[in-house]
């Protein structure tokens, strides 16, 4: 654990010494998220002044929701899809042979080794805008309604990275698998809405199995006081399933590769 922890922060060390090498990129990055997030709020405004509400919620939750939504998705996009993109790109060109000669697992090495620092400046910006828009609501969020924000955000990344690691397996089998980014985007796209709208076996899945909910409605809610602890177990559990899950299927996978050597 402390080796992988020191390659992480390693590959993190570099990756922000990667992004700083282009100054002007970065700073233009910060303005275009700033001016991409007001135009969501904005489009969910024009949204409610139709609808009224959606589900249940109002313009305000929905804005909240979509600012949480910038937080996990921020998360996700940095550290999650890019080494899931990886896999992908390593088996098709024979490049994994390099990790499975590595003297540490090969899904946590592909994983930790390729991110990209720069989305997380969306969650610098949020980190200002959160607090101060959930004083505008007239929401007092409570110390132990923030750790477990925290926690859900954690394990929304957790959940995502089974996911997303799952679906890059299967380029073990189907080699020649291009556009995952735009797949995995349209994925994590849905949570910027309210999982609410969907009802009975779908609302269970949209939870459970495909974790959208945890992007931003079930952490939102939190915020808002209407969810709780309760719902802490259940996300356990569906994490840690979804966990063994991949991880089986990412080994029972690596059986079919064809390296580059071969």
């Amino acid at each position: 654990m402390k080796r992988l922890l020191k390659l992480f922060l390693s590959s993190f060390d570099y990756a922000i010494k990667r992004e700083f090498e282009f100054k002007f990129n970065l700073l233009f990055f910060l303005v275009f998220n700033i001016v991409w997030i007001l135009t969501s709020l904005a489009g969910i405004s024009l949204v409610f002044e139709q609808a009224g509400t959606i589900a249940g919620w109002t313009r305000s939750q929905a804005m909240l929701l979509v600012l949480v939504y910038y937080i996990t998705g921020s998360f996700i996009k940095s550290l999650v899809i890019p080494g899931a993109n990886q896999l992908a790109e390593l088996v098709r060109t024979g490049g994994f042979d390099f990790y499975l000669l590595r003297p540490v697992d090969a899904q946590l090495l592909v994983s930790l080794t390729k991110m990209y620092p720069n989305q997380l400046a969306r969650v610098l910006i949020i980190a200002f805008a959160l607090p101060w828009y959930l004083g505008k609501m007239g929401l007092a969020v409570s110390f132990g309604s923030w750790i477990l924000f925290l926690i859900l955000i954690i394990l929304a990344v957790a959940a995502f990275y089974s996911l997303y690691f799952m679906i890059a397996s299967l380029s073990f089998w189907l080699q020649n698998i291009f556009n995952l980014n735009d797949l995995f985007a349209e994925i994590l796209d849905v949570g910027k809405r309210t999982t609410d709208i969907f009802t009975g076996v779908a609302g269970g899945a949209i939870l459970f199995v495909v974790p959208v909910g945890l992007i931003a409605t079930i952490p939102t809610k939190v915020l808002m006081g209407t969810a709780g602890w309760e719902i802490l177990p259940w996300v356990l559990l569906s994490n840690l399933i979804l966990f063994i899950i991949s991880r089986k299927f990412f080994h029972f996978a690596v059986r079919f590769y064809s390296s580059a050597s071969s």
